[in-house]
C-alpha cells in the first residue's frame, strides 16, 4: 500500500514538473504565434507578435510579450507595444498577497479614430454585449484587482474624431499600485489637442479605492491647456460609482482661445482671468460652490448647479459683481477687447485692428444658436458698482432664461445716469437667422450725466423718460441694428441748457458775445423736449424733435443708418428774439457714429411747415406724460404749448 502511495506522490509531483519545464523550453516565436493567433480570433485584427517568454521557476510567474503589432483588416495600424509583461503572485494562494505582481507596457502606440457619423474604429473589435448584459454591468460595482505594481512607460495615443472635429495626441506615463496605499498612482502626459499644447500631473492617494471600492479617493490633477492652467485637489468618494465629489480648484487664463479650439464652441473674447470654487455633487447634479472669479477689472461670486446626464445639459446659477468693468465682458456681445488689458502683443494687435475698422457696433458673431443646444437653464445676474467710460451705467439686475429654441433677458433693470432703463429681449434662436424682440422704457434718465459721459460739459440736465420697441435678426449687435424695425419716444421736462449753447445755437453774436464776456454759466430752461424716433431696416429717422427753451425752439430732421453707421442729421434753432445778427441757420451733423462731424447747414426745409408740427407734436408729447414718469410734472405744460413757442420764433 505505501509502494502505491509513493508513486502516486512521485506522479503528482513529477508530471507538473515535467509540464514546467515542456512550457518553459518552448520557443518563444511558436509561442508569440498561437497568442497572436489566439489574439486575431477574438478581435477580428490582424495580430502579431514578434516574441514571447515565460518565468516558471519562481513565486511571481508571468509571461512576457516584445514587439506587438495590431492591424485592422484594411492594413491600417491600431496599435503596437515594445514590450509587454504580466506577472501573478503564488504568495496570494496561502496570504493577502496582491493577486498580481507587476503589469507593465511600454513603448506603444494606439490611434482612434472616429468617422464624420460618429462611429469609433473600435466598434468593429471590441466584444459586444447585449443591453441585458450591458444593465448588468453598470449596475455591478467595478473594481480592479489587486496589482502590486502598475507600470505605463511612453504610450502614445492618438485620437481622430471627424465627427467632433477633434484630432489629439497625447503620450502618457503611469505608475502606481491598487494594493499599496504607500505607492500612489503618479501620471504624466503631453502633447497636443487640435494642434493646442496640452500637459497634465497627478497623483491619487491612492488606487486601493478603485479595487475595494471601499475608501475614498484622493487625487491632485495640474492640467495646462494653452494659456489655460487649472489645479484640482480633493476627494471623489464612492469611486466606482463617482456619486461623491469634494474637489477644490483653481482656473487661470489669459484668454479662451485653448478651449474654443478644443471644445469647438464659439467662446466670447474676455481679458484674462482667474477662477476658484468647490466642486460638489448632489444626485444627478454637480455644484459649483461659492466660485470667486476675477475677469480683468471684474469681480464675479455664485453658484451654479449644473445636471450634465438631461438633454441638452441644463444649468441654474445665481451670480454677483462687486465691482463690474463692462469693458471686461463687451466679448460677451461680440465687441473688442480692451487692448490695454491684452496681455499678449497678438490680442492687442487684433483690438487694435478691431478699433480702426471705422464702426462702432460689434460685428462679431455672439453664439446664440449654439448656446441654446449647448445648455439650457436660467441665470441670475446683478451688480450694483459699473465702471464704463462710455454710459452712465451704474447698476444690473437680470434674469437670463435659456431654453430650446429661445434666449430671454426678462425681467431687465440696468441703472442709468440715477434713472432706470426696464425691459426685456426676447431671441428666438431657431430662426435663422436668429431673430429677436426688444422692448425698453426709460424713466427719470439724468441728462447731465449723460453729456458729462460723453465729454461735454456738464451745463444741461434733465430727466429723460420714453418707451423703445425693436424687432431684428443676426447674431451680431451690428447685424441686428442694421435690421431693426420699430421706434422711440422720448420726452424731457424740467431741464436746462447752458445759455451760451442757446445763444451760438442761434447764431446771436450779441448776446453771444456778452455771455462769454460774463464768468457767470448761465443756464435756460428747457420748456420740454420730445422726439419721436422710427427705425425701417436698419434706417432710423426722426419723425418729431423739437426742444423749447426759453431762448430758442430747436427742430431736428434726417436719418440715421445703421447699416452703414452714417450720419445725416440737420438741427435748425429758431431764436426768439428779435436780435438783428440772428442768422438763424442750421447745423449739419454728418460723418458716421465713430467719426461724426457737424458743419454749418442750411435752413431746414421743415421752416415752412414748423407750425404744423409744434402744433402736431403738443398732444402726443402730453399723452406720454402720466407713464413716461420723466419728471415731477412741474413743467409739463409747456409740452402741452409747444405750438405757441412758434410765435415766438417767428
Amino acid at each position: 500500500m505505501m509502494r502505491w502511495i509513493k508513486r502516486l506522490v512521485l506522479v503528482l509531483v513529477i508530471v507538473p514538473a515535467i509540464l514546467l519545464v515542456v512550457i518553459a523550453v518552448l520557443p518563444g516565436k511558436w509561442l508569440a504565434a498561437q497568442i497572436a493567433a489566439f489574439a486575431s480570433d477574438a478581435s477580428g485584427l490582424n495580430v502579431e507578435i514578434a516574441d514571447a517568454s515565460l518565468a516558471v521557476f519562481t513565486l511571481t510567474p508571468g509571461l512576457s510579450l516584445s514587439d506587438i503589432q495590431a492591424n485592422e483588416p484594411a492594413g491600417e495600424s491600431v496599435a503596437s507595444v515594445k514590450l509587454a509583461s504580466v506577472s501573478a503572485n503564488l504568495r496570494a494562494l496561502i496570504s493577502d498577497a496582491p493577486l498580481l505582481d507587476l503589469i507593465r507596457v511600454a513603448d506603444g502606440s494606439a490611434s482612434l479614430q472616429v468617422d464624420d457619423e460618429g462611429r469609433g474604429n473600435w466598434e468593429d473589435w471590441l466584444p459586444t454585449s447585449s443591453n441585458d448584459e450591458a444593465e448588468a454591468e453598470t449596475s455591478e460595482r467595478a473594481t480592479l484587482p489587486a496589482i502590486r505594481s502598475i507600470q505605463v512607460d511612453d504610450m502614445n495615443i492618438s485620437y481622430q474624431d471627424d465627427f467632433r472635429e477633434l484630432d489629439a495626441d497625447i503620450t502618457v506615463s503611469a505608475e502606481g499600485s491598487t494594493s499599496d496605499a504607500d505607492h500612489p498612482l503618479s501620471a504624466e502626459a503631453s502633447g497636443t489637442i487640435n494642434d493646442v499644447p496640452v500637459s497634465a500631473k497627478g497623483s491619487a492617494q491612492s488606487l486601493v479605492a478603485l479595487a475595494t471600492a471601499q475608501a475614498d479617493l484622493s487625487v491632485k490633477l495640474a492640467l495646462t491647456l494653452g494659456n489655460t492652467s487649472a489645479d484640482i485637489e480633493g476627494v471623489i468618494g464612492d469611486p466606482a460609482a463617482f456619486k461623491k465629489l469634494d474637489l477644490a480648484f483653481s482656473i487661470e487664463g489669459e484668454d479662451l482661445r485653448a478651449i474654443e479650439t478644443v471644445s469647438s464652441i464659439l467662446m466670447p473674447v474676455i481679458p484674462p482671468f482667474q477662477l476658484q470654487g468647490t466642486l460638489l455633487r448632489d444626485s444627478d447634479e454637480f455644484v459649483l460652490q461659492r466660485f470667486d472669479a476675477v475677469v480683468g477689472d471684474s469681480d464675479l461670486q455664485g453658484d451654479v448647479r449644473v445636471n450634465p446626464f438631461s438633454s441638452p445639459p441644463t444649468l441654474y446659477a445665481n451670480v454677483i459683481s462687486t465691482v463690474l468693468d463692462l469693458d471686461d465682458l463687451a466679448g460677451l456681445i461680440g465687441a473688442s477687447p480692451d487692448p490695454d488689458e491684452a496681455v499678449t502683443a497678438e490680442k492687442a494687435e487684433e483690438s487694435s485692428q478691431q478699433d480702426d475698422d471705422g464702426r462702432l457696433l460689434p460685428d462679431n458673431p455672439v453664439p446664440l444658436t449654439e448656446l441654446g443646444k449647448l445648455v439650457n437653464g436660467e441665470i441670475a445676474f446683478r451688480s450694483s458698482d459699473i465702471r464704463t467710460e462710455l454710459f452712465p451705467v451704474e447698476s444690473i439686475d437680470t434674469r437670463i432664461q435659456l431654453l430650446p429654441d429661445r434666449l430671454k433677458l426678462e425681467p431687465m433693470s440696468i441703472g442709468v445716469a440715477g434713472g432706470m432703463v426696464e425691459g426685456s429681449l426676447d431671441s428666438q434662436l431657431t430662426a435663422d437667422p436668429v431673430s429677436s424682440t426688444l422692448e425698453l422704457r426709460v424713466t427719470n434718465v439724468d441728462l447731465g450725466k449723460v453729456m458729462a459721459s460723453a465729454g461735454i460739459d456738464n451745463d444741461a440736465f434733465g430727466q429723460i423718460g420714453g418707451r423703445a420697441k425693436y424687432w431684428m435678426s443676426g447674431d451680431t449687435v451690428a447685424s441686428m441694428a442694421a435690421s431693426a424695425d420699430g421706434g422711440m419716444f422720448l420726452l424731457m421736462t424740467e431741464g436746462q441748457v447752458g445759455a451760451l449753447l442757446s445763444e451760438l445755437a442761434g447764431i446771436d453774436l450779441v448776446e453771444s458775445l456778452t455771455l462769454l464776456a460774463t464768468d457767470k454759466n448761465e443756464l435756460t430752461d428747457i420748456r420740454c423736449a420730445y422726439a419721436d424716433l422710427h427705425s425701417a431696416e436698419g434706417l432710423m429717422t426722426i419723425q418729431t424733435f423739437v426742444m423749447d427753451t426759453d431762448d430758442t425752439a430747436f427742430l431736428a430732421d434726417g436719418t440715421v443708418d445703421f447699416k452703414d453707421e452714417a450720419l445725416d442729421l440737420t438741427i435748425e434753432p429758431h431764436p426768439k428774439d428779435a436780435s438783428l445778427l440772428a442768422a438763424q441757420t442750421s447745423v449739419k451733423v454728418g460723418g458716421t457714429l465713430m467719426d461724426p462731424s457737424i458743419l454749418p447747414g442750411q435752413t431746414l426745409p421743415l421752416r415752412v411747415a414748423a407750425s404744423a408740427i409744434l402744433a402736431s407734436v403738443a398732444g402726443p408729447a402730453a399723452a406720454l406724460l402720466p407713464f413716461l414718469e420723466s419728471g415731477s410734472g412741474d413743467s409739463s405744460p409747456y409740452c402741452s404749448g409747444l405750438a405757441s413757442s412758434l410765435d415766438d420764433a417767428r
